[in-house]
């Protein structure tokens, strides 16, 4: 389905920008090349297989996604790395790695993300926590639904730490702003 639906905004050279999880989107490289203005993210929330399992079950390994955006990258596509949701205790212990890693590959850019808990994920979340980290749940449900005042800590060291690899933070909605683009 998503190589029909590529096939059709191509012919009218639609702009698109991808978020996945799955390496799969490199089956489609050579119709994502043919876009002139073409852009591939792969969500990213933690460098620990032991915690992605436990959040994301089925989902592609870390390894598989971080090749696949090399392979991206390597094709000549812009590509970004979402890491979001921000999970406090999961992603900071392995950030500098994280980096080097996203260096290594060229991403573009890295877009970072809060915990909504309004959005409808906590109660995924919280029953991840329950199984697996019952010691965290209570520093979880503290996170307010609005005004998350556990991100900004966090993003400023990671923003920190971004910076001196070399890689570049950036809004979800930075592209559309920069074209000009009136957004809702």
């Amino acid at each position: 389905m998503t190589r029909k639906i590529l096939l059709t905004l191509l012919r009218r050279d639609f702009p698109i920008t991808i978020l996945t999880k799955s390496p799969l989107i490199i089956r489609d490289v050579d119709l994502l090349k043919k876009f002139s203005d073409c852009e591939v993210g792969m969500t990213i929330t933690t460098l620990s297989e032991d915690v992605k399992t436990c959040f994301e079950p089925c989902s592609s390994s870390i390894s598989e996604r971080l090749a696949a955006l090399k392979t991206l990258n390597d094709e000549g596509l812009i590509t970004y790395t979402f890491i979001g949701p921000l999970l406090p205790e999961f992603a900071e212990d392995t950030f500098k790695e994280f980096a080097h890693r996203l260096k290594e590959i060229s991403v573009n850019r890295v877009i970072l993300d809060r915990l909504n808990r309004k959005s409808g994920n906590w109660e995924p979340i919280k029953t991840v926590l329950k199984k697996y980290y019952p010691h965290l749940l209570q520093k979880y449900k503290r996170i307010p639904f609005f005004k998350n005042n556990y991100y900004q800590d966090p993003k400023r060291r990671i923003t920190n730490i971004l910076i001196n690899e070399g890689l570049r933070l950036s809004s979800a909605t930075e592209k559309y702003i920069i074209k000009g683009l009136d957004l809702p």
